[in-house]
């Protein structure tokens, strides 16, 4: 008869051990969600046309575009400065636009502006989507964008720069060079509706109270699961004396 009853207890222990084992398996693991890169094939692009926007001591841009097509429209390259001056809000000042020949047979037209609001230090903000609005929605389909190469010489970026961003509508890559520094970025254009481009301004990290409150009932988890088990212990112990208590003796 004691053979039976140490054996019953035994088995009590073992499937309690197994409920435990069980509870610990369907526990979620503790886990980050990294920002997603844009596709690697951004990296590798061939722009459409280049930008380049450099503060000036008046507070204001410069702003020079190089079209990478020779054939480009003149007319479409005036209706993207126009465009400036409508997404900002400011008249472009100073506008030259011209062709620049390089060699015999080959030149590129490009613009020349003052403006502002593209670029704002004290906020630690590049208003890229401003930039890259500026170049969809043409009334010209055969001078399509879709590529572009935005270059910010001599800056020296803060911590809440933008570093890349992606989504259904277009990928931004940042890439930065120290010596001599400068901050440039590459963007895929996903769609010609203005309406749909959206890149933030600069990057905002999540509020650290969340994730204290996350850590914190992470940590609970494991007393949480050492009550569990002392409960399924003290149950079987419990079940046992019962049992014992009930059995006539020989």
């Amino acid at each position: 008869m004691k053979f039976l009853l140490t054996l019953r207890l035994l088995s009590l222990i073992v499937f309690g051990f197994i409920g435990l084992s069980a509870i610990f398996a369907q526990s979620p693991s503790n886990s980050g969600t990294l920002n997603p890169s844009p596709a690697p094939e951004v990296q590798n692009l061939r722009p459409d046309a280049l930008i380049s926007v450099t503060e000036d001591k008046s507070t204001a841009e410069l702003v020079e575009i190089t079209m990478v097509d020779a054939n480009f429209s003149k007319k479409v390259l005036e209706q993207i400065v126009r465009n400036f001056g409508t997404l900002t809000g400011i008249e472009p000042r100073g506008v030259m636009i011209y062709s620049n020949n390089l060699s015999e047979g080959q030149a590129f037209l490009k613009a020349k502006f003052g403006i502002n609001g593209l670029v704002e230090p004290a906020m630690g903000e590049i208003r890229l989507e401003q930039i890259a609005k500026a170049f969809v929605g043409l009334q010209d389909n055969k001078n399509q964008i879709n590529n572009l190469q935005i270059t910010f010489p001599s800056m020296i970026p803060s911590p809440s720069i933008v570093q890349f961003h992606s989504n259904a509508f277009c990928d931004v890559q940042g890439h930065l060079e120290k010596s001599p520094p400068e901050l440039s970025y590459l963007v895929r254009l996903r769609t010609q509706d203005p309406s749909k481009i959206s890149i933030p301004a600069k990057f905002t990290p999540e509020k650290p109270v969340e994730k204290k409150n996350e850590q914190k009932s992470s940590n609970n988890r494991p007393l949480m699961y050492m009550f569990v088990a002392l409960g399924a212990l003290a149950a079987g112990i419990i079940a046992f004396l019962l049992f014992a208590k009930g059995v006539p003796r020989a």
